[in-house]
């Protein structure tokens, strides 16, 4: 669905780089320690994690190589939310996380909020960075290829240099990692599966749950497979099935996705007014930039240095792409795209940045590690190359990626060790109660990939989520219900009625959001400037549309805390990030300190002035496409004009 990092290694637990030494004790085994990972402000409210958080951590010390128990380890880190309830089931949910090569951890306490929470009330919850990645050891990073693309921002080279240059960095990576004793070949979904069971077992618990987002859904497959005693259920969302070919059908399945948008602008009366022929325009702006690429401002997100970088055709796609994820990004798309037609790059320039931003919490050698061992060695180039040939425009996209079409059938020549098993290319047949989920605009894993799934699964139930993307059982209360209604009865259909009322896509009209009108608030005391066309919702909070997460909302208060106030954004917002300290900036009636906060894949800012026991806040939620914009088209304005009775 990112971060280089320098590692120290304590002495004890490690040979070269990062291989645990074998140490003779018995293994599996768990040990015990404190979470690795930063609680923010979220269920222990800034509190250290301990009994009185209900979260415990540790690790769980197995062999690399189970066909080797004596040789090296891996040290893998997990956390257990408890449940909330005093009483509550015995079989907790194990997610697992997508990529291959997410760092799950990394990514708290956001995942917690988003994927545990929903489910905590009566089960506990546990979450692990799965081997090769995060904050388990050895961790499979590739601190070159990051150091790559951030030395590359700014230059001006071929696509045939560029895709050398990937190949060359790729390889190197992984040579570092062979000569300092990581076998890369036993980083694969079967040895996951076993850490997976060996966990189960050694925390105790006699049966559990599994649910996979992505590429977790190959490993949850995987562990009904290989694994099956003490699974109970299973639920998976974004399908990768074994027996896809995934870098056959990559511009096959983003051109569904994109034709899913296209008619969905169309079919929107609002939408089709402002952005008509939008697919149109789309690929006529694509060949345009690969002529005439523009430019736009990056700025390093670590030495913050600005650079002037081309963008082509083929960067629209991928920016696209990376949209259809999510449904708060793919609403924005049709702006973007008549943006950039237009020559305006503003949007396009903060989601770029965005993107090199969100490179964090991903460890690339560990993504290569099983794409290159199970998935790779079933790939005929020829059939890759047909792929990208029947769709010329996206495969321009496809063919300069690392981790697609023919790239990585190159990347993977040094990343290749073993032939792997014929039923890693084979259905899974299970009869194990399984709830599979799929979105209408998932560009990478089509609802036709859960179907396959769900046909070799007798006891399975299939959903498809209208207008939902990749994850979609995440972030809307209807799939919410869906998998807590499963969890409770997984041998009965639960009940779906509420996918019948779910909103279609509210494609945003960004000008909109920029037409701003004086208000007071007679409750608060105080007035200013709000988007004129967002609506009031009352006590001083204007949202854009009753589906969407963008929103203002002022707030005056006496004797609150700055701290007091982190405690309230966690409760009534879903903010659980410290803040980060953006700017100071002084009005005519006060002096104001702006902090930012991340929300999943939300920003948040936050400005606070004092005067004497009064305190006043203004919040704006927005997305990373839009967090610039509003920036200073919404929240500055808001701030430069507030002022208090």
């Amino acid at each position: 669905m990112r971060l280089h990092r320098v590692i120290l290694w304590l002495l004890a637990l490690v040979v070269g780089t990062g291989v645990v030494a074998a140490q003779g004790a018995q293994l599996p085994r768990l040990e015990t320690g404190s979470c690795e990972f930063d609680p923010g402000y979220g269920r222990s409210y800034g509190l250290t994690y301990n009994d009185e958080s209900g979260i415990t951590c540790g690790y769980l010390i197995a062999p690399e190589d189970r066909d080797q128990p004596d040789g090296n380890r891996v040290r893998l880190h997990y956390a257990i939310y408890h449940a909330l309830a005093d009483e509550h089931k015995p079989d907790p949910v194990v997610f697992l996380d997508g990529g291959p090569g997410s760092d799950t951890l990394m990514q708290m306490p956001w995942a917690y909020y988003a994927i545990g929470a929903p489910l905590n009330a009566d089960r506990d919850v546990i979450f692990f960075d799965q081997r090769g990645t995060g904050y388990s050891r050895p961790a499979l990073d590739c601190p070159e290829y990051d150091a790559m693309r951030y030395d590359l921002l700014g230059e001006e080279i071929s696509s045939e240099e560029s895709r050398a240059l990937i190949v060359d960095t790729l390889r190197s990576c992984h040579d570092r990692l062979e000569s300092r004793g990581v076998n890369v070949a036993n980083y694969n979904s079967a040895e996951n599966a076993a850490d997976l069971d060996d966990l189960r077992e050694l925390l105790g618990y006699d049966q559990w749950n599994l649910y996979g987002i992505s590429y977790g859904t190959r490993l949850a497959l995987t562990a009904m497979r290989d694994q099956p005693d003490g699974i109970r259920s299973v639920i998976i969302d974004s399908v990768l099935p074994l027996e896809a070919s995934l870098y056959d059908d990559e511009p096959a399945n983003l051109e569904r996705a994109l034709n899913t948008l296209f008619l969905g602008c169309t079919l929107d009366e609002e939408c089709n007014a402002h952005y008509p022929r939008l697919g149109t325009v789309f690929y006529d702006t694509v060949a345009r930039l690969n002529a005439e690429p523009g430019i736009v401002r990056i700025t390093h997100p670590t030495t913050r240095a600005e650079y002037s970088v081309l963008v082509d055709g083929n960067q629209l796609i991928g920016l696209a792409f990376g949209a259809l994820y999510s449904r708060e990004w793919f609403q924005l798309l049709p702006e973007i795209i008549y943006d950039v037609r237009d020559g305006n790059y503003r949007l396009l320039g903060s989601t770029l940045q965005s993107i090199l931003e969100d490179q964090e919490g991903f460890s690339m050698g560990m993504h290569f590690a099983v794409q290159c061992n199970e998935e790779t060695p079933f790939v005929a180039p020829e059939n890759v190359a047909a792929s990208l040939e029947a769709s010329p425009i996206l495969g321009g996209y496809f063919a300069n990626e690392p981790n697609t079409g023919n790239m990585i059938v190159s990347v993977c020549h040094s990343w290749t060790t073993v032939m792997p098993a014929s039923e890693e290319n084979a259905p899974v047949v299970s009869d194990i109660p399984t709830l599979v989920i799929s979105g209408e605009y998932d560009p990478i894993t089509p609802p036709s990939w859960g179907k396959m799934v769900a046909d070799s699964l007798p006891n399975s139930f299939y959903y498809e989520i209208p207008g939902a993307g990749h994850g979609a059982s995440v972030g809307d209360p209807c799939p919410e219900s869906l998998l807590n209604a499963f969890l409770n009865d997984p041998t009965s259909e639960p009940d779906s009625s509420c996918i019948a009322d779910m909103p279609t896509p509210d494609f945003l009209i960004v000008e909109d959001a920029l037409d701003l009108e004086p208000f007071h608030e007679d409750d608060l005391g105080i007035s200013s400037l709000r988007p004129a066309s967002w609506l009031d919702v009352g006590g001083g909070k204007f949202v854009r549309n009753a589906v969407d997460a963008t929103l203002i909302a002022f707030f005056h208060f006496t004797d609150m805390s700055s701290d007091d106030f982190l405690r309230y954004l966690a409760a009534e917002f879903d903010v659980y990030d410290h803040p980060t300290p953006r700017e100071q900036r002084t009005t005519s009636s006060f002096t104001w300190q702006i902090f930012e906060f991340r929300r999943g894949d939300d920003y948040v800012h936050a400005a606070l002035a004092e005067n004497g026991r009064e305190s006043y806040w203004v919040m704006m939620v927005s997305t990373e496409f839009e967090r610039d914009l509003l920036y200073e088209g919404v929240l500055i304005p808001a701030v430069d004009a507030f002022v208090a009775d």
